[in-house]
């Protein structure tokens, strides 16, 4: 894992080494069963145990149903990854393209169920969104002056087309939450 802001993809060199590299053990939520969509309890999250410290700060783990205490009308959340880039999202799929580039995104909620955060990735409703390659990433409580350092969920899929609907795995459940802190110390 890294956390450099520019991978160098379009370079001939790319701008980190193995210096700027943390590695860790990945660790798959048990209850994963493999398959994306939308089932109601489909756990899709996982835990990366750092072997050295990463340099950067920690997010923060939401409260216990967050989300359900929140006005998702008005409430925006921050998406971050390293994924594909659709620019123009009025023209086709020739538009993808990836530059390994750390990005964000500001959203909406469209939904919220037991196990989801459905945000919208709607560029005429002023949302960005993640594309492949993101998978994994976080999703933070709040935009701009309102952004905080707590994850509420993650990025699992979306549409192929990466400009409906970004669905995240939720971070404030009961078993996520039971699962992200057994390996907190």
């Amino acid at each position: 894992m890294t956390f450099v802001g520019d991978l160098g993809l379009d370079d001939a060199t790319p701008n980190f080494d193995e210096s700027d590299v943390v590695f860790g053990e990945p660790h798959t939520h048990p209850g994963f069963d493999g398959k994306f969509g939308g089932a109601q309890k489909r756990v899709d999250l996982a835990v990366l145990v750092l072997d050295s410290e990463p340099g950067v700060g920690f997010a923060q783990l939401p409260t216990e149903n967050l989300l359900e205490t929140l006005d998702l009308k008005t409430t925006r959340f921050t998406a971050v990854g390293y994924g594909i880039v659709r620019e123009d999202k009025t023209k086709g799929p020739q538009t993808i393209f990836d530059d390994g580039l750390r990005r964000f995104a500001e959203q909406s909620a469209t939904q919220v169920n037991p196990s989801w955060l459905l945000l919208s990735m709607n560029p005429s409703t002023g949302n960005g969104g993640t594309c492949n390659g993101d998978s994994g990433g976080p999703h933070f409580l709040g935009a701009g002056p309102t952004a905080t350092s707590t994850i509420v969920s993650v990025t699992s899929w979306g549409d192929r087309f990466c400009r409906s609907t970004d669905w995240t795995a939720r971070a404030d459940t009961k078993v996520a939450l039971d699962f992200i802190t057994s390996f907190i110390e």
